[in-house]
């Protein structure tokens, strides 16, 4: 997934899953490292694994609770790799997440709009939600397979995630005026660090977190994205997020 933010700021004009995970209001002074805020839907009428890309499945469960998907790492780091098989006698997407190797560290199920994960120290699978993971009962049948495996997969890091995200930002920011936000430097002169942290906007829609940062240091500065690629900026006098014009 060669450019994040180009993927995730196009995502977001196609038709979103149904949003899952708390809202906030304000900025989250922890700054949190930076994840995928990105939306799909596949048609689970022609489901194959060339449908589920990395982008989508990162889509897709970015917008969970990141303590309930039980990864180790940050969401970005991760490389999905689909399959399709058969749970509880419907066709989904199994997607193994990688991390600097060859072996799965978690596997997911997309069910439709719904997630799954399963926990190999438990052999137990459950149901994510935004709220808290239900286990559930499951019977899974993967097709078998006589092809060696060969697929390779390049990690790639969080600063390449961020710089990725920079450029399109950078000129997707210069299209709007941005005397409102009260730059003191072109946009052209800051780093961006988009998140999975979501907030709630002036309007009411829930919108995903992206910090401003400056020489590596993040600044007062904060923009937002919805789900529909409507973009916002944070007004620290009104502890809002409103969107921009």
């Amino acid at each position: 997934m060669k450019k994040f933010l180009l993927i995730m700021l196009s995502v977001f004009l196609l038709a979103s899953l149904a949003s899952c995970g708390g809202n906030k209001t304000g900025v989250d002074d922890t700054k949190p490292s930076g994840n995928e805020a990105v939306s799909g839907e596949v048609s689970t009428t022609e489901l194959s694994a060339e449908a589920f890309t990395d982008a989508t499945i990162k889509g897709i469960l970015a917008k969970l609770p990141p303590e309930e998907l039980g990864l180790t790492h940050n969401l970005n780091e991760y490389v999905f790799k689909a399959s399709v098989v058969t749970f509880n006698g419907e066709k989904s997407c199994k997607a193994a997440a990688h991390y600097m190797s060859a072996e799965p560290e978690a596997f997911f199920y997309i069910v439709g709009t719904v997630c799954y994960k399963y926990d190999a120290a438990e052999n137990k699978y459950y149901r994510i939600d935004d709220k808290k993971s239900v286990e559930v009962k499951a019977e899974v049948v993967e097709p078998t397979t006589s092809a060696e495996d060969t697929t390779s997969y390049t990690t790639r890091t969080k600063d390449d995630v961020d710089d990725e995200n920079t450029k399109v930002l950078r000129a997707r920011y210069a299209n709007y005026d941005l005397s409102v936000v009260g730059l003191p430097k072109p946009i052209t002169e800051y780093t961006f660090q988009a998140t999975a942290s979501s907030a709630t906007a002036v309007n009411g829609e829930r919108v995903y977190i992206i910090y401003l940062l400056e020489n590596g240091a993040y600044t007062d500065f904060v923009f937002a994205v919805d789900a529909n690629g409507n973009d916002y900026y944070y007004d620290p006098a009104a502890d809002q997020y409103k969107k921009l014009s």
